[in-house]
């Protein structure tokens, strides 16, 4: 619960950071931050270096910092400040969390929504479109849905936008037939 309080205090403050500094794209924020924490996962080494106390900070930074590619671009600078930042504070193990709550902030600036959803069967365009703008008239937002296919829903919807969770699958109306007949 603090990790992810904290997690959402430096995404907002990276974001009102970036949005404030000229020349400065969100978007590439967010692909810079992207890609870190992408070297993050698959890198072993760059993930030791964050995490090791053994480690000297200004080998941290240079190895975090290094991965952002050039420092003469601005989104790059900002974020290896950010990086350097949150080093200091011994918060480099939130960057993924931060990340994807940078992604949320981002999308809420911009009155969008980005919805999960998992589908028994392939949508086809039409229904995308469809389930599109139902979420966004029930979110009052722009909605784009990220639809994955997942057979053992057996049917149905499960949608996941922000808080809102719309659960419509045939596997959770047995689950909810089995408890009811159950008692």
């Amino acid at each position: 619960m603090k990790e992810t309080l904290a997690a959402h205090r430096y995404a907002k403050a990276l974001f009102l950071a970036a949005r404030d500094r000229r020349g400065v794209s969100l978007d590439a924020v967010k692909k810079k931050m992207g890609g870190l924490c992408r070297a993050l996962a698959a890198d072993h080494a760059v993930r030791e270096a964050a995490g090791s106390p053994l480690i000297p900070f200004e080998k941290k930074c240079s190895a975090l910092c290094g991965v952002l590619g050039d420092r003469t671009d601005p989104a790059s600078e900002l974020l290896g400040r950010f990086v350097r930042l949150l080093l200091s504070k011994k918060r480099a193990s939130l960057l993924p969390l931060i990340a994807a709550r940078f992604e949320s902030v981002v999308e809420e600036s911009r009155q969008a929504l980005k919805a999960v959803v998992g589908s028994a069967a392939p949508l086809t365009e039409g229904d995308l479109r469809s389930l599109e703008a139902g979420l966004s008239r029930l979110t009052g937002k722009k909605v784009s849905a990220e639809v994955s296919v997942r057979p053992e829903l057996i049917g149905g919807l499960v949608v996941r936008a922000g808080d809102l969770v719309i659960d419509n699958t045939l596997k959770s109306r047995l689950k909810d037939m089995k408890t009811l007949l159950g008692s």
